[in-house]
């Protein structure tokens, strides 16, 4: 479900960290550059904890989404309860065979059919409101 994200560059904060440079005679200030390193080193190291957590999140939420969608009849039981899951079992059952004479009444007659497309597309008329005084 999840995209391939690219994997970031190698960059190893603790090498980062104590990288040294050379010193020459008009560079810039060791110090400061390796205090700039040392934080950059840092925020990478929370960058990659950060994502570690969201790559766990994102797996168990799919793992989630599955097991949502494969709602049989005993997780209903113990989700909603055995007296709403016989309720719901019960409501399908009737939608179904009411569904199933619906088509065979369409089938058998033709007529009504068309009278059921003209009642939808037919603009219904607005009830009159009554003036106020």
């Amino acid at each position: 479900m999840t995209d391939t994200l690219p994997d970031p560059p190698e960059i190893d904060p603790a090498v980062l960290a104590g990288t040294h440079f050379e010193k020459v005679r008009k560079g810039l200030d060791p110090v400061s550059v390796q205090a700039t390193l040392g934080r950059a080193a840092d925020a990478l190291r929370i960058w990659e904890l950060r994502d570690r957590q969201l790559r766990q999140k994102v797996t168990a939420l799919e793992e989630q989404v599955v097991e949502s969608q494969n709602l049989d009849e005993s997780r209903m039981v113990s989700v909603l309860g055995e007296e709403t899951a016989k309720i719901v079992t019960a409501a399908k059952e009737a939608a179904t065979a009411i569904r199933i004479l619906f088509k065979k009444k369409m089938q058998f007659e033709p007529r009504q059919k068309n009278k059921l497309n003209d009642f939808y597309e037919k603009p219904k008329p607005r009830p009159q409101l009554l003036p106020s005084y």
